[in-house]
């Protein structure tokens, strides 16, 4: 029979140490298996009701790591609101600083290095570092295509304006990921498109198509409105997801490629195919391709 729920008040809604707990006489060891905790880390605890989020994960790691350690990257993106940024589940990013002693642990990524003041989030609860670098971080740390998926949700939800990110990138021009970031902050646009059409868009540029234009809105004389899901005005060719606006798109002289979410994740090298040949037959010169990326 699994020990019955039993929660000090003291130790309700909290995120502990369980030894802590333990030596103060506050639970023993069998309670402290019950339903009424989740272990979260070595030796950290937290009441079972507390929601299971990331700022929930983000905690425990704190409570473990020395004075002065900011949790950072995709962390800090979704400890500021950010979505698609870390579940409940993917390890904690921090900056630890260069003085402080940091041990291995499972479930936290660690980078050691010094940041400014300006670095830190007023208020954050965990510690967390702004918007501005947490861009940067997650520009430098995470692949091309995540991060921008991620910096893409940041500048739509207004957690950073572009002129953020040119300053964080000035700031940090000389610095090691800054071809990296500065390629990310180009891609990105907070244009509101789902994370699949962001990624995709980034797939496309990667393999060295030109920027394809987000939900490119067209309008006609005779009143007509369509929007074409990703397109190439220049030469009137578009990818669309889906089948409501084909069509029409079609009988205004536009080259329409049809390719629904499951064929692009199943067989995205032939979807890719499919455009750079659409584009060449309009015009667009581009470089030569062997392979997808």
């Amino acid at each position: 029979m699994p020990p019955h729920p039993h929660r000090p008040p003291s130790l309700e809604w909290q995120v502990f140490y369980g030894s802590d707990a333990v030596r103060a006489g506050l639970l023993t060891e069998h309670q402290l298996r019950s339903q009424a905790w989740i272990r979260l880390l070595q030796n950290v605890y937290a009441d079972a009701r507390l929601p299971r989020d990331r700022k929930l994960m983000c905690q425990a790691a704190a409570l473990r790591l020395p004075t002065g350690t900011l949790v950072a990257g995709p962390s800090a993106a979704a400890l500021l609101g950010v979505e698609n940024a870390a579940s409940f589940c993917d390890p904690v990013h921090v900056i630890a600083p260069e003085e402080g002693r940091v041990s291995a642990q499972r479930q936290v990524r660690v980078r050691v290095t010094q940041l400014s003041p300006d670095d830190v989030q007023p208020g954050g609860d965990p510690p967390h570092t702004t918007p501005a670098r947490t861009a940067w971080d997650v520009a430098t740390w995470l692949p091309t295509i995540d991060a921008v998926a991620i910096v893409d949700t940041m500048l739509r939800g207004g957690f950073v304006t572009r002129r953020d990110l040119d300053q964080v990138l000035a700031r940090h021009q000389r610095k090691r990921g800054s071809r990296q970031a500065r390629l990310v902050f180009e891609i990105a646009d907070g244009i509101p498109v789902d994370q699949f059409v962001s990624c995709l868009r980034t797939r496309l540029m990667l393999a060295g198509l030109p920027r394809p234009q987000l939900r490119y809105p067209l309008r006609y004389s005779s009143g007509v409105e369509v929007v074409a899901e990703m397109a190439w005005p220049e030469q009137r060719v578009t990818l669309e997801l889906t089948m409501h606006a084909t069509m029409l798109l079609t009988s205004r002289g536009w080259l329409v490629l049809y390719a629904p979410r499951g064929r692009i994740r199943r067989d995205f090298p032939a979807v890719l195919k499919e455009v750079r040949q659409a584009l060449t037959r309009r015009g667009a010169h581009l470089e030569a391709w062997d392979a997808p990326p």
